[in-house]
């Protein structure tokens, strides 16, 4: 979860936080398992399942909280709020979407 800033930003604190230089981060299972490569503090083999430099960042849902469109959208009860381009476009492709289901 971002608040207050970007994907790009959190991503850019992640990075940092994988460098392990700060005591807190350390401490933190996800940081000691994906270090980053450049990192100097020894981490183990055991516990390392990767390096962070290999990982790639996915946004399964993104939310402008400063647009009225998906507060209105909740408010209807529903989860996602689909354009009309966008429903359009995927009745383009000959998708059988029932959008209703996907909410």
């Amino acid at each position: 979860k971002v608040f207050g800033r970007s994907f790009k930003e959190r991503h850019t604190e992640h990075k940092k936080a994988a460098e392990l230089e700060r005591p807190d981060d350390r401490i933190k299972l996800f940081y000691k398992s994906y270090p980053s490569k450049q990192t100097k503090t020894p981490v183990s083999h055991n516990i390392r399942k990767g390096y962070f430099d290999n990982l790639r960042q996915v946004v399964a849902l993104s939310v402008d909280r400063s647009s009225t469109n998906w507060k209105s959208a909740l408010e209807d009860g529903k989860i996602f709020h689909w354009p009309k381009e966008v429903v359009d476009r995927l009745a383009k492709k000959k998708r059988n979407i029932d959008l209703e289901k996907m909410d």
